[in-house]
């Protein structure tokens, strides 16, 4: 025989601090985005108390930030250092890589973790579908002239970042160089 069920009590915060209250049926919780801790527990109608439960819960409504960029053993270009670039030269030496972090930041622009993983960086390469970042991109798998690179980041709660596109020209011909002799053919010391 039990005294029957009275109430659950919840306490809904970052840190843990602060003290439980009642649930109110039909309540909304106020989460905020990130890492977010909810325990909880039921109360009988003699006041004996069920042990706390506690889980995590994220919340995660932005895209990952993205980043793009040119890596040889000479130079590392992004797309944060360079952004006013329209064409970027590339060669053969040279690949196109992106990574990306899924979180958020804080009132002071730092960077916190707390969303939900990238779950996926795509690519395409001239107009082709997208598919799956894996590996950097050599550009000497394709033929001189301009490369369009566009690319995005997806989370894994379904937040895309906008398109974006890089266009690079590529030339791995070497130059040639050629000499014109004029005037007299001969010298005479």
């Amino acid at each position: 025989i039990s005294s029957g069920f009275d109430r659950i009590r919840y306490n809904l915060s970052v840190s843990n601090e602060g003290s439980n209250i009642d649930y109110i049926p039909d309540s909304r919780l106020n989460l905020r985005e990130g890492l977010n801790t909810l325990s909880f527990g039921s109360v009988d109608k003699v006041g004996n108390e069920e042990y706390t439960k506690t889980i995590p819960i994220i919340v995660d409504t932005l895209p990952p930030e993205l980043r793009a960029g040119i890596l040889n053993s000479v130079y590392v270009w992004t797309n944060e250092i360079s952004p006013n670039l329209t064409v970027t030269p590339v060669g053969a030496a040279d690949t196109f890589f992106l990574f990306a972090l899924d979180g958020f930041r804080d009132g002071t622009n730092r960077f916190e973790t707390g969303g939900s993983g990238v779950r996926s960086l795509l690519y395409s390469v001239n107009r082709l579908p997208f598919r799956e970042f894996v590996a950097p991109v050599p550009f000497a798998d394709y033929q001189d002239g301009l490369i369009e690179i566009r690319y995005k980041a997806v989370d894994r709660a379904g937040n895309e970042t906008p398109e974006k596109t890089n266009v690079f020209v590529f030339d791995q011909t070497p130059p040639a160089a050629f000499l014109r002799v004029e005037g007299p053919r001969s010298f005479q010391g």
